[in-house]
């Protein structure tokens, strides 16, 4: 199965804001391509485990201008930009936000760190720790 723009009939906003990408094509764009992974879930979970070179910039629905603002103080809007939480619960809202904020390289591992998970919490898709992606933990990386 292609690794990228797979629909997600489950997903968090139905229609995604962006194009999505599994673990493996987001780990080639941060490799490869110049991206940028952010993760979006909060520092407990991030120092916990996250994909080697991530940033944080945790996520919630309740401040999202502070989410939008503390983007824009570290990147430019054609920065490129892979975004990703725990399990593509997160990442569409965020990636929606960017998008509507002026983003415009902005692409979202569908499935997070753990794997996407299903209406009754089966795991769907392997996330990147799940796929044996590099890894790295300890105290968050920002500028």
């Amino acid at each position: 199965m292609d690794d990228t723009q797979r629909p997600d009939p489950q997903g968090a906003l139905g229609e995604r804001a962006g194009p999505q990408v599994g673990p493996e094509a987001a780990y080639r764009l941060v490799s490869r391509d110049g991206y940028a992974y952010v993760d979006v879930r909060d520092a407990e979970e991030f120092e916990e485990g996250r994909p080697a070179g991530a940033v944080s910039f945790p996520f919630s629905a309740s401040a999202i201008a502070e989410f939008i603002a503390a983007i824009h103080s570290h990147f430019q809007v054609d920065s490129k930009l892979v975004v990703g939480c725990n399990s593509g619960k997160r990442s569409p809202l965020a990636v929606r936000a960017l998008t509507e904020s002026g983003f415009v390289n902005v692409v979202e591992c569908r499935t997070g760190w753990d794997g996407a998970r299903g209406i009754f919490g089966e795991l769907r898709e392997p996330g990147w720790r799940r796929v044996g992606l590099p890894t790295e933990n300890g105290s968050p990386k920002r500028s």
